[in-house]
């Protein structure tokens, strides 16, 4: 469990119940904000059948994702809820590289309702964006994986900087640089492949053997120049 101060006062969230999650949504926001999470968890049901039974490496970038889903991995999930993602993809746009924002629209979930502002929070700290442009994949599967019966929250030992700290001491034991605070603007290419990257400030890091990126990889279509493509 944690808590979380929103304006309407403190808001308990705990794993592993979905009606705990209601009541608590209901006692903050009214029976709309309960309405809304129904609908809601309605709505993701499709979606989360199909990103929790295909890897996340599987999933492209583009509507191909839907293609890939459907012609390798179908036979292990509910065809049912297969045949209405598909029908939801086409109609309402539900697809897993588009954003979760999608999803809260599909299910009249509106910006101001105390469910949006709770996804839109859990997409930040997913992947420090908006739930307007976090992937819909993304919070699509922790949605139905936090609130899967019996589910705990776990944290390592040192809170989520230890995670950081051990990837970093991991990067310069082997010689690596970390920089912070440097945004990319744009992979640099030389024909079709990947040599480097342009940061925000102008300078250019060139890679010695490839390039590795570790954003979705809905983020980092979008770094790739359009030529390239």
């Amino acid at each position: 469990e944690w808590n979380m101060y929103i304006p309407e006062g403190i808001f308990r969230v705990t794993s592993g119940n979905a009606s705990d999650f209601e009541r608590e949504l209901r006692r903050l926001g009214g029976a709309a904000a309960a309405d809304d999470w129904r609908r809601l968890q309605k709505a993701n049901e499709a979606l989360a059948e199909l990103v929790s039974g295909v890897p996340p490496i599987a999933l492209r970038a583009d509507a191909g994702a839907v293609q890939t889903a459907l012609t390798t991995y179908a036979r292990k999930m509910d065809p049912a809820l297969l045949a209405r993602f598909g029908l939801e993809f086409a109609l309402k746009g539900i697809d897993p590289s588009g954003p979760f924002s999608r999803v809260l629209a599909a299910a009249d979930v509106p910006p101001t309702s105390l469910v949006y502002r709770w996804f839109d929070f859990l997409a930040f700290a997913l992947s420090g964006l908006p739930v307007t442009e976090t992937s819909a994949a993304a919070v699509s599967f922790m949605m139905k994986e936090f609130f899967a019966d019996g589910a705990v929250m776990d944290v390592p030992v040192g809170g989520s900087p230890a995670i950081a700290d051990a990837l970093a001491r991991a990067v310069t034991k082997n010689g690596g640089e970390i920089l912070t605070r440097a945004h990319v603007d744009e992979l640099l290419f030389e024909g079709k492949r990947c040599v480097g990257a342009r940061l925000a400030d102008g300078s250019k890091r060139k890679a010695t053997t490839g390039v590795v990126s570790n954003a979705p990889v809905w983020a980092t279509n979008k770094l790739i120049p359009p030529a390239v493509l």
